[in-house]
């Protein structure tokens, strides 16, 4: 846990840390690359739908193509009620969803009330953004 604390401050402070490894939505671990460039991380029920929107008008590889990873902190839901219900929907998504548990890690990531955080790991710099706003900071 102390590591994963660590390697969000690292990377909110210094910069991409390449050895970066989350679970995803089928409890698989998931590390991220240095072709990685971006990561966009949702932190309510509102933003999650509204990325899921937006990546629904793209092709199904449009994450891996454009090496951007999607993370859904969920730290504030309880277990039951992911492993019954929410699961299983996430496991219908055909993309990659890295998934925050942890409430300690999930206080060092940057956040902003119903906002979208796209982090650009190329410059090192956060966009606090809504939903309506991801055409305009992503790839197209």
């Amino acid at each position: 846990m102390r590591y994963l604390l660590f390697l969000v401050l690292a990377i909110a402070l210094y910069g991409f840390d390449h050895n970066a490894t989350f679970v995803d939505q089928f409890d698989q671990q998931k590390k991220l690359t240095k072709e990685d460039k971006a990561l966009i991380i949702v932190f309510d029920k509102a933003s999650y739908y509204d990325v899921l929107d937006f990546l629904d008008t793209k092709p199904k590889d449009y994450l891996s193509r454009h090496h951007i990873c999607f993370i859904n902190d969920i730290s504030g839901m309880p277990s039951s009620i992911y492993t019954l219900f929410v699961r299983p929907r996430m496991q219908k998504i055909p993309y990659p969803l890295m998934l925050v548990k942890d409430k300690v890690l999930s206080k060092t990531l940057p956040y902003k009330d119903d906002k979208i955080t796209y982090y650009d790991l190329n410059s090192t710099k956060v966009n606090f953004i809504k939903g309506d706003e991801l055409k305009r900071v992503l790839p197209q």
